[in-house]
């Protein structure tokens, strides 16, 4: 599922849990090749310290820290049996978020593992370049709030019976251990005609979804993947829902098509803000290189 991991450091104190995060993958998701890199934030124009050298060319001196997280890394590996997944390491310096997305192209990374703050108040909590990471990265991320642990035992994955997210929720199914499909039900988005009750109209909701559920993702799981439970909650504010569902969870996870880099500046998206508010890791799932969003899709028709 995920053969090469991609984990920005800050090399500091949150740089545990990532490496955590890697080795509770490395068990259920083929992991091969872990990365890990560190860049020194210096933007690229002009420096007149750098004498005109182009900041991409720019070799900075290894940082302290980073040969050792390697180290440390290749050791919980070995422990959990797995000295054969190879670790690597880098150190540039640029803008963060584009030299990192860059790397992610080179090595063809298939999941990017990084951290952010913890959240509070119903607010997005972002460091500084994480959202960044978060909207530009066109694969898979791993968003890891500072505090919490990644565990596969308890997986719980938002669904809205889009191609995608049920996509998603089988694998969830590879990866969990007990899984569980939300969904966020708003009676008021359906309501378009007469005669017909709430009861009603909520009664086939549920009765369709059962049956889509069964056809759509349970008859279509991989040998050994976990049989997901699908939990319905009707709301008027789906995002808020979901955040409460996935309260305590080991993972989260949800489904993203991306966005463009004009719609990213201009829009946010529910996986983004999932992933900014959750307490819990939150796996944001994408095909890998896919940037097709909003305006492409309007602008290639």
């Amino acid at each position: 599922m995920f053969p090469t991991l991609l984990i920005p450091l800050a090399l500091d104190v949150r740089d545990a849990e990532l490496l955590a995060a890697a080795v509770t993958l490395v068990g259920t998701a083929g992991v091969k090749n872990v990365h890990l890199v560190y860049v020194h934030a210096m933007d690229v124009v002009g420096n007149p310290l750098l004498g005109g050298i182009p900041v991409e060319t720019f070799t900075p001196a290894a940082p302290e820290g980073l040969a050792g997280l390697a180290d440390e890394l290749r050791e919980r590996l070995t422990a959990a049996g797995r000295s054969d997944v190879s670790v690597h390491r880098h150190h540039m310096a640029g803008r963060p978020h584009e030299r990192i997305t860059a790397l992610a192209g080179e090595i063809d990374a298939d999941l990017l593992i990084f951290g952010r703050l913890r959240a509070g108040d119903g607010h997005e909590a972002w460091g500084a370049h994480a959202q960044l990471l978060t909207r530009y990265a066109h694969r898979s991320v791993l968003v890891v709030p500072h505090g919490s642990t990644l565990s596969l035992s308890d997986v719980r994955v938002g669904i809205d019976f889009s191609p995608r997210s049920l996509e998603a929720c089988k694998a969830a199914c590879l990866l969990g251990q007990e899984v569980k499909a939300i969904y966020s039900m708003n009676p008021d988005e359906g309501m378009t005609h007469s005669g017909i009750t709430i009861e009603e109209f909520m009664g086939r909701l549920r009765a369709n979804a059962t049956q889509q559920f069964h056809d759509e993702v349970l008859t279509e799981l991989a040998p050994g993947a976990a049989t997901p439970t699908l939990v319905m909650l009707e709301t008027d504010n789906i995002v808020d829902t979901l955040l409460g569902a996935l309260h305590g969870a080991g993972l989260a996870v949800v489904a993203s098509r991306g966005m463009t880099a004009m719609a990213s500046m201009l829009l946010g998206s529910t996986a983004q803000e999932i992933a900014g508010r959750a307490d819990a890791p939150v796996l944001i799932l994408r095909t890998k290189g896919e940037d097709m969003g909003l305006f492409a899709s309007l602008l290639s028709r």
